[in-house]
């Protein structure tokens, strides 16, 4: 069976609060087997940087619709839970008291301390360092 890169149509799925999010779905090849992703998207396609981004990692002669069933389910899944909240403080860690996101590159300040990308939204180092706990 060769690698299955069947083309898939961008997806349209509801974060935690109603706002719907746009999603182009890639496959493609890596060293460890199949890689299939979702890549948050404009109306006109191109990628939000930074934005939400999902990964799922299948043998290298993956079924498409059985990884797309995988990652389908864990953007559901994590899309579903906010773990920071705007409040009349500013960006709080919601009262489960963990922040679960990704580490980019800052281009504002050429790489020199990371900027973390949690619920789809960007947060530099010193925003991550002063958030507070809702009580």
């Amino acid at each position: 069976m060769a690698f299955d890169d069947t083309p898939l149509q961008p997806l349209v799925m509801a974060d935690a609060e109603g706002a719907a999010d746009t999603f182009a779905i890639r496959s493609r090849l890596a060293p460890t087997g199949c890689v299939m992703e979702a890549l948050e998207v404009t109306s006109a396609g191109r990628p939000v940087s930074p934005g939400y981004q999902f990964q799922v990692l299948g043998h290298h002669e993956a079924n498409a619709w059985a990884l797309f069933r995988r990652l389908h389910a864990r953007m559901r899944r994590e899309m579903a839970v906010r773990h920071v909240e705007l409040t009349d403080l500013g960006w709080q860690i919601r009262r489960n008291q963990h922040v679960v996101g990704r580490i980019e590159w800052d281009q504002d300040v050429d790489g020199r301390v990371p900027l973390l990308v949690v619920d789809g939204k960007p947060f530099t180092w010193e925003q991550v360092l002063f958030l507070t706990v809702i009580h």
